[in-house]
């Protein structure tokens, strides 16, 4: 068989944010307020969102920040694909005596050290469609003197299917993440992922909430994602609490 290098110690990740929103108008068919968020990961760096601009009219709602990031900083660190993000399994050169292949643990927070600096704008724009479903599109686009992977693009559909008693929420939600260009050409992608979920009612306090996420990891580097080793598939089943 082959073997697995053991992790000596486990450790603790800690981050503290802060953010306050000042409305500026406020009528029934138009407002408008302005953001800003401060977050540090502890032992690591920092990110800062100002200005930040949130603006409601008609059936949207925009967003527009400028985002500032030191090294060492990743945003959205506890994301929904934390679970699967914060230990995966590479496979190593070094051979063992005897021959055999040798694995390694590969931990989000390692991946930290080797994030640099940037800054850049972000944007978001959610439609209400008739209060049936809703549209979200978000665009990223960050950079610096040496990096150019920092475009992201997100889009995100969501149905609350009043015709389906109890049935709360249906989504689904596609996105490509810190990319020199978004491809259309090839979907599945190292930067690419793909995800649902469905929310049925329960009681007037809990909701049973069903969640699918896929993502791609090119192993063996030849550009294409192919293969169930290559598509990496997670699904949860979890109560939701309502206060």
């Amino acid at each position: 068989p082959d073997e697995a290098m053991p992790i000596d110690q486990s450790n603790e990740i800690t981050i503290y944010g802060l953010d306050y929103e000042l409305p500026i108008l406020n009528k029934k068919s138009f407002g408008l307020s302005h953001y800003a968020e401060y977050a540090k990961i502890e032992d690591y760096g920092s990110g800062i969102i100002f200005p930040g601009f949130a603006a409601r009219f008609l059936i949207f709602n925009l967003n527009l920040e400028f985002r500032s990031f030191k090294d060492q900083f990743l945003p959205g660190f506890f994301n929904h694909l934390y679970d699967e993000q914060r230990s995966q399994v590479i496979y190593t050169t070094i051979e063992s005596e005897n021959g055999r292949r040798c694995y390694s643990l590969k931990t989000k927070e390692s991946e930290l050290a080797g994030v640099t600096s940037s800054l850049g704008w972000f944007g978001s724009l959610k439609a209400n469609l008739g209060n049936f479903a809703y549209l979200r599109v978000t665009y990223q686009d960050m950079y610096n003197d040496s990096k150019t992977k920092g475009k992201s693009l997100w889009g995100e559909l969501t149905v609350i299917p009043n015709i389906i008693p109890k049935l709360q929420e249906a989504s689904i939600v596609y996105g490509q993440s810190n990319v020199d260009y978004i491809s259309f050409d090839t979907l599945r992608n190292e930067n690419a992922e793909i995800g649902g979920k469905i929310v049925y009612n329960l009681s007037s306090s809990f909701n049973l909430a069903l969640r699918y996420n896929e993502y791609y990891r090119d192993l063996n580097r030849d550009g294409k994602i192919k293969g169930n080793d290559e598509i990496i598939e997670s699904m949860s089943l979890g109560i939701e609490f309502q206060f």
